[in-house]
């Protein structure tokens, strides 16, 4: 699954911040190294320090013990090894030699708060140097019973101190109700905070807490403030499986409903793309920053013979993105074949291969909901490109600006001919048919209900069987943008009007896609739907049984092992 921290464009890593990572942990924590959402705990939070401080600024704080942290990020970082786990503010002292002589601030974050939203530490980052304080915390206000150390402040609202939530149930006298807590994330002046630790220990205390500091500057008359969070989602830790089951189910929310707050400028790609909110991240000065580093790449490489093919399909604005585009590559003088219609995402791939094109482009967000667009983008073969390749191509795009880009105005464009509308439905439904058995269904006689999903597979598909000579019904295939208020995607939960009309209307299959129509459902004569691994036991009967094809099989981990 995609990372989620995003911040403005010009919050870029300042040099003037250093950051602290704790990643020291014993017992029964559970492993930084356990995966989140297809990425590393401790991944997700450097990815969120590395919003503000650049690896060569960033220092992680290790166990001894173990040194699957450093093997798996390399020498990109420094590292700072705790022998003993006596404390965060141990750990944090134990940086002390490496930062000796820097008097700038310094980020600390905890390893095991992976949910942390960029514009949280950007508003805690931002209350620091306006207050101009000795340490800021990152809080929040709630009456959820969490693990957390309570914020105590004097009459006048000043912090005085942070009772951690172990000394409280100790002492019987846990406080109930509305209170702040300390989340786990702070700002401070380094020398300062150093000084203070180094303090502290020397009282021979055998363990150091680092919220020990705000007491000491209680007594000192240092400046102690709080940044306080709205975000409940942001609090979790982790530190169980339970917990990471918590966290895993947040993000799954937030790549669907995100914090507009973190919504950024920037381009980020996923595993399907680029997909962003319309309005937010997706907007036209994007797509034409994007255009012009694929652009860039064509002509680093010497392609522009073969130039580019642009699809789109009916969602918001995906029309107008590809003439934005189409306009960007003629400003470049690459050829684009810009396709009439809104069209299918494996119609392109097709088209991409047929015309051997340097890329394929379609403006598409999927099966996300309504009020996200992307584009997805394809290479000479039809394949997706890599992860180096979209991370180049984004990192490319996000440092361009407006005046990097070269245009020419689409009426020109298609005018003086390096624009040229182009139409491969035909041949796309000529290659389909030619791949399966059109008289074995043609025998059938088949009754078959489509559900499109309001997408744009049903032009193709329904040419296809309908070439069949099966009996077709097609519902939600008219162009409606909102997708009837759904996300369009054919999992089980969506198919409920085709499964109840498929048993009134006495028909033999059911067939669903989503948006952009490379995803499909089925559900048989008896309603039942058929799990997507049932139908690769189908395809790959057919491929070697009806079809002879040999050879190896790749399978993924969520792919059944009855193959």
């Amino acid at each position: 699954m995609a990372n989620e921290n995003s911040a403005p464009a010009d919050n870029l890593p300042s040099p003037a911040l250093k950051a602290l990572i704790l990643a020291a942990r014993g017992g029964e924590a559970l492993n930084l190294m356990a995966s989140l959402g297809g990425v590393r705990i401790i991944d997700h939070v450097l990815a969120l320090a590395e919003r503000f401080v650049a690896p060569e600024n960033t220092y992680i704080v290790i166990p001894r013990q173990d040194s699957r942290i450093h093997g798996h990020l390399g020498d990109a970082y420094h590292y700072v090894v705790q022998d003993e786990l006596r404390g965060t503010g141990h750990a944090v002292l134990e940086a002390a030699d490496q930062l000796a002589g820097y008097t700038g601030d310094l980020l600390i974050l905890y390893g095991d708060t992976p949910l942390l939203r960029t514009s949280s530490v950007l508003g805690m980052l931002k209350r620091h140097g306006l207050k101009q304080a000795a340490m800021t915390l990152l809080t929040a206000v709630t009456d959820v019973e969490l693990p957390y150390g309570r914020v105590l402040r004097a009459q006048d609202g000043r912090i005085i101190d942070i009772v951690e939530d172990d000394e409280s149930r100790h002492a019987g006298d846990r406080p109930h109700g509305v209170g702040e807590l300390n989340l786990g994330a702070y700002v401070a002046q380094a020398d300062l905070l150093f000084a203070a630790l180094g303090a502290i220990q020397a009282g021979e205390r055998d363990r150091l807490r680092l919220t020990d500091v705000v007491r000491y500057y209680t007594r000192t008359g240092e400046k102690v403030v709080a940044y306080r969070s709205h975000d409940p989602s942001e609090w979790q830790g982790i530190n169980t499986a339970e917990d990471l089951a918590v966290a895993e189910f947040t993000l799954q929310k937030r790549q669907f409903r995100p914090n507009r707050a973190d919504e950024s400028n920037e381009i980020h790609f996923g595993t399907g793309g680029w997909r962003a909110i319309i309005g937010e991240s997706f907007t036209m000065a994007n797509v034409r920053r994007l255009s012009q580093a694929l652009a860039n790449e064509v002509i680093r490489t010497n392609r522009e013979a073969q130039g580019v093919l642009i699809g789109y399909d009916r969602r918001f604005l995906s029309d107008r993105a590809a003439a934005a585009a189409a306009e960007v590559f003629a400003g470049n003088n690459v050829p684009v074949y810009r396709l009439t219609e809104a069209v299918p995402t494996p119609l392109v791939t097709f088209a991409t291969d047929a015309q051997n094109a340097a890329y394929g482009l379609v403006f598409t967000a999927s099966h996300n909901p309504p009020e996200w667009n992307g584009l997805k983008i394809f290479r000479s073969d039809g394949a997706l490109l890599l992860t180096e390749e979209t991370d180049r191509l984004g990192g490319e795009a996000n440092r361009l600006t407006d005046r990097d880009v070269a245009r020419v105005e689409l009426d020109l464009a298609l005018a003086d001919g390096i624009v040229r509308e182009a139409d491969f439905t035909n041949a796309y439904v000529d290659a389909v048919e030619a791949q399966i058995d059109m008289d074995a269904i043609r025998r059938a006689g088949l009754r078959v209900l489509l559900d499109s999903m309001y997408g744009t597979g049903h032009a193709t598909l329904d040419a296809v069987l309908t070439e069949a000579r099966c009996r077709m019904v097609t519902i939600h295939d008219r162009h409606d943008p909102l997708f009837g208020g759904r996300s369009p995607a054919p999992d089980l939960n969506s198919l409920g009007i085709l499964i109840a009309t498929m048993k009134e209307g006495n028909f033999d299959l059911g067939l669903a896609m989503d948006g952009d129509a490379d995803r499909i459902a089925i559900v048989d004569h008896h309603g039942e739907f058929i799990h997507v691994n049932q139908l690769i036991l189908l395809l790959f009967y057919y491929l070697h049984e009806v079809k002879g094809e040999r050879g190896g099989v790749v399978r993924n981990l969520a792919t059944t092992h009855l193959l």
